[in-house]
Parts: C-alpha cells; structure tokens; sequence
C-alpha cells in the first residue's frame, strides 16, 4: 500500500521532467530512425503511459487532485497541440 501511495505523486514530476527534457533536446535527434521530435514522443507515448499508471494508483489511493493532475498529462500532446497553435497564431498577428 506505501509504494501506491507514493506513486500517483510521482508519476506528475516524472512526467515533467520527461517534457521539459524532450524540449530542451535537439528536434532532429531521432530523425535517422523515424520523424518524429523528441517531444512529440515524449507527449505521445511517455507520458501518456505513465499518466495511466498515475491515474490507476490515484483513484486507489483515493486522491482526486493527482487524478486530474494525471488526467492533464494523459492528454499531453492534445493540449501542447493547442498551445502551439495559439503561440502561432499570436506570433503571426504580431509579426504581420
């Protein structure tokens, strides 16, 4: 029961981490095997794998803060999708 405990808090910080160092490296790292960036495989398969595993041990552990914490990270790539977007439009209005 300790280790569930523990787990539902930590998936979010993995997760964070995972993001914000798949930002930092370089877009074309992974381009000599598929072409994909590394942060589109980190919102598209990392974290979503481990907000699953997050969510589970939330709703075991009874903790409706980290489920919807998770629950934000499971739909990463739909909401940095959205937040590109509006970087780009906005960078677009400025700069036309």
């Amino acid at each position: 029961m300790k280790r569930q405990s523990v787990l539902y808090k930590v998936m979010p910080l993995i997760c964070i981490v995972i993001l914000v160092v798949a930002w930092m490296l370089p877009s074309d790292l992974l381009f000599r095997f598929s072409h994909i960036t590394p942060l589109g495989l980190a919102a598209l398969y990392i974290c979503p794998v481990l907000a699953i595993i997050g969510l589970i041990s939330s709703v075991i552990g009874k903790s409706k803060v980290f489920f919807a914490l998770n629950l934000v990270f499971l739909f990463s790539f739909p909401l940095l999708m959205l937040l590109g977007n509006f970087a780009n439009a906005i960078y677009a209005e400025l700069h036309s």
